[in-house]
């Protein structure tokens, strides 16, 4: 009976010591818990996990909408970006050989999708003329001279 009532001691022991184990094991993982817990509710008023998660999804639908409002004035901006100038190409010349000097010019002003004009001058002693040809691929519906030309390849 003596040894039964040791082996009944040790085992209750054992029972005891592992309880006791478990029992701070559970108490280190509170503990951390806790910290988390803290830090992610730190600085906020909050009474309920579900009202930080509404809030939050509140605050992400309006982000949704930021960002599609911002996509769309990007899509606006990059639709008017290829309608105006960005290329731009100049030629001066004299058509007179060596009697004068190059106080002519070809100017060619183009969109992205190579769309625009072609301005050209011709200075005499009777005066300046100026010329406009509208353009669409390098390509125009009045004949270009070689100046405009040149003016239009350098407009790249």
């Amino acid at each position: 009976m003596g040894n039964n009532f040791l082996s009944l001691f040790l085992i209750m022991a054992g029972i005891l010591f592992l309880s006791l184990v478990l029992n701070i094991l559970a108490l280190v993982k509170i503990k951390k818990l806790r910290k988390t817990y803290e830090k992610m509710f730190s600085g906020k008023k909050v009474k309920s996990l579900e009202k930080l998660i509404l809030d939050s999804v509140e605050k992400i639908d309006g982000l949704d909408k930021d960002i599609e409002n911002l996509f769309s004035a990007s899509n606006q901006i990059n639709k008017l970006s290829l309608k105006g100038l960005s290329k731009i190409g100049l030629v001066r010349f004299n058509p007179f050989g060596e009697k004068g000097h190059k106080s002519c010019f070809a100017l060619a002003l183009l969109n992205e999708k190579k769309k625009g004009l072609v301005f050209s001058t011709l200075s005499t002693t009777n005066g300046t003329k100026i010329f406009i040809k509208k353009v669409a691929n390098e390509e125009s519906d009045i004949q270009l001279t070689e100046e405009e030309k040149n003016a239009l390849k350098l407009a790249k």
